[in-house]
């Protein structure tokens, strides 16, 4: 499943259809998503596979791309909660019953194009008729115009995520007010603001998706929250936006004795990315953005020191 912006929807599409299966699994079908038809999903025994939700990331970070190593992420996930750790036996013959629905996340985000190319390999490789037919796998990634000209078919079928519609971004809007416990004239205020927006700005793709993206919308109720108005463009949301979250965040370690202050902060964002447009990066190992970070703090003059002094 495939998608050109960022919140876009795909983790939280993976994360519900796993809530919704263990739901289901608990005896309240429907209760979450209520259009995925669980009959469908059901194997030859009758009962529903679990869902397994694995970061591509993680699976990329295994020493070897194989399928053990793939085992290894599942066993790595399945005994998180602290129970019985499965074997890779026992794994093996799940995934040839169909036991599992394998839910992985964020192709786009492993860094190397040729690490990329080698997960996507392996799970084509499991998806395929070869190895585990019955398993289902469902993969999400950001389009071509981000990962390259990877190769999905036929192993994988595509399927791109479709933009919010009129009326989902109304509902939006509405559960964000409710949310808040405003009133029906602030929803129709919002409502209003988030047309004007839209209008306002050039109707191009990329444009669009201030509002037709489900994180961009979510942010641009953030501002309206604080404003009770929005920018005409998307230069200044992002700029009210990014104001918005340095000063509600709090960045502070009493034990270290360091405290960022909104400048500092705007800072850090500011540096973290350029650094990224000088690499022509659409995605960063979260090391990096820790690097510059630890060289920010740690400069004595890009901090505000509120370490107690010695009685």
């Amino acid at each position: 499943m495939s998608g050109d912006t960022p919140g876009g929807g795909k983790t939280v599409f993976l994360t519900r259809t796993a809530a919704a299966i263990a739901s289901a699994f608990l005896g309240r079908p429907g209760e979450l998503e209520p259009d995925i038809e669980m009959d469908s999903l059901r194997h030859q025994a009758g009962t529903l596979p679990i869902p397994i939700v694995l970061e591509a990331t993680r699976v990329a970070s295994q020493a070897s791309l194989d399928v053990t190593s793939l085992l290894d992420a599942i066993s790595d996930e399945m005994s998180a909660a602290g129970k019985h750790r499965p074997t890779h036996s026992e794994i093996r013959r799940g995934l040839k019953n169909g036991r599992y629905v394998l839910l992985i996340d964020a192709l786009d985000e492993i860094p190397e194009s040729a690490r990329r190319t080698q997960v996507l390999d392996l799970l084509k490789g499991v998806a395929g008729a070869a190895v585990f037919p019955k398993t289902r796998i469902v993969l999400t990634t950001r389009s071509a115009r981000y990962t390259g000209g990877l190769k999905f078919g036929p192993e994988l079928e595509i399927v791109e995520v479709a933009p919010l519609s009129s009326d989902q971004v109304m509902q939006l809007c509405e559960n964000w007010a409710r949310h808040r416990g405003r009133d029906r004239s602030y929803v129709e205020a919002l409502m209003a603001a988030v047309s004007g927006l839209g209008n306002q700005i050039d109707s191009t793709t990329e444009d669009q998706a201030l509002t037709e993206n489900p994180l961009m919308l979510t942010a641009i109720c953030m501002v309206f929250e604080r404003y009770r108005n929005l920018p005409d463009d998307r230069g200044r949301l992002c700029e009210l936006l990014i104001d918005d979250l340095c000063r509600s965040r709090n960045s502070e370690d009493i034990g270290r004795g360091w405290k960022l202050d909104d400048a500092t902060k705007k800072d850090l964002l500011q540096r973290i990315a350029l650094a990224m447009q000088e690499e022509g990066a659409q995605t960063w190992p979260v090391s990096r953005a820790i690097e510059i970070s630890t060289t920010l703090i740690s400069s004595t003059d890009k901090f505000i020191s509120f370490a107690p002094k010695s009685m």
